[in-house]
C-alpha cells in the first residue's frame, strides 16, 4: 500500500463473517437501513477489506455478493506491504491458516491490511483457539464487531 497520501485509507478492514452476519441478522427487506448505512460506508471508501474476503463471498447469489461485486474496488488487491505483514502474523500465528484447506482464509489478510491501512478490523468471529479477535489482540490491533462498527457510524433504525 505504501501510504501514498492520494490514497483514502479505510477505518474499517471488515471480515467475511461480518458481512454473511449482514445478510444473516440484518436481511435487507426488514432492517434497510443498516443496508443503506453499508453502502454508504462503501462509497466513502470508509469500509474496505481484502480481495481474499471478496473471492470468499462473491461466489454466492446473495445480497452479500451482489453488495460485493458493486464495491470491488473497496476489495483491495494483496502488495507487498501486506504480504510482509501476512509473514510476520504466520510467523507468530502459524495455526490461523489450515493447511489442510486447499487455499487460505482470507482471515490473515484481514489482519495484515488492517495494519497496513492503520484500520481497525470488523469481525463477527468469537474469541476461539486462534480467531481474529484473538490475533488481534496479541497484534494490539483494533477489532470490533459488525453492529458495534454500524453503531459507531451512527446508523439508527
Amino acid at each position: 500500500m505504501g501510504l501514498n497520501m492520494d490514497i483514502i485509507l479505510p477505518k474499517y478492514i471488515i471480515d467475511s463473517s461480518s458481512l454473511i452476519n449482514l445478510k444473516d441478522r440484518y436481511p435487507s427487506d426488514v432492517f434497510t437501513g443498516a443496508w443503506i448505512k453499508m453502502e454508504e460506508l462503501l462509497n466513502k471508501k470508509v469500509v474496505a477489506s481484502t480481495i481474499e474476503v471478496f473471492h470468499e463471498i462473491s461466489s454466492q447469489e446473495d445480497d452479500v455478493a451482489e453488495l460485493a461485486k458493486k464495491y470491488k474496488e473497496n476489495f483491495l488487491p494483496i502488495d507487498i506491504d501486506v504480504q510482509a505483514k501476512v509473514k510476520e502474523i504466520l510467523t507468530k500465528h502459524a495455526a490461523l491458516i489450515d493447511l489442510n484447506k486447499r487455499r487460505f482464509d482470507a482471515d490473515v489478510f484481514v489482519i495484515a491490511t488492517a495494519i497496513v491501512c492503520r484500520a481497525t478490523v470488523v469481525t463477527d468471529e468469537l474469541k476461539g483457539t486462534i480467531k481474529i479477535p484473538d490475533v488481534c489482540e496479541k497484534m494490539q490491533v483494533p477489532c470490533i464487531g459488525l453492529l458495534a462498527m454500524l453503531r459507531s457510524e451512527g446508523l439508527h433504525i
